[in-house]
């Protein structure tokens, strides 16, 4: 999962390598719901803040306890709001495709890949569909004793 700082830092280049892989993901609602995450938490913050500032006196006054039952149902409110922003986020960002390395070609298909290394032989398929295997089988030593393992007959074929 990428973060989601990142993707609001770098809005330009993560469209453009999504693009490039074939996404058609349009980060301006990400950019518009993060920026709003961030003003709701700094506001939360703040209405927090006068909260506990506001209980720092001595005995509190009936207009100091008004403002605070006010405050307690505003963070309510903000906490559900941030609550609601960091879900849709995090839900994003978790359908969001990873970014290609700079090495992978633009492309559609894997047919627009290259060959980079070949590695072992491929596989023989029989035509019924079954793996044929070179040599019948193998010998393996292993403490003192000689076991013959055929290939054939440990998958019934």
């Amino acid at each position: 999962m990428l973060d989601a700082r990142f993707v609001r830092e770098n809005l330009g280049f993560v469209d453009t390598a999504l693009r490039n892989r074939g996404s058609d993901i349009l980060l301006d609602e990400y950019a518009d719901k993060y920026d709003t995450l961030k003003t709701t938490t700094q506001s939360l913050d703040a209405l927090r803040h006068e909260k506990k500032n506001l209980s720092r006196g001595g005995r509190p006054t009936e207009q100091e306890i008004e403002r605070a039952k006010i405050l307690s149902q505003d963070i309510k409110l903000l906490e559900g709001e941030q609550r609601d922003l960091r879900d849709w986020i995090e839900t994003f960002l978790l359908n969001l495709p990873n970014i290609p390395h700079e090495s992978v070609p633009i492309g559609k298909s894997e047919k627009d890949n290259t060959v980079v290394k070949v590695w072992g032989q491929k596989p023989i398929w029989s035509p019924e569909g079954v793996l044929i295997f070179n040599g019948a089988g193998k010998r393996v030593v292993s403490r003192f004793q000689l076991f013959l393992v055929r290939a054939r007959e440990f998958l019934h074929i």
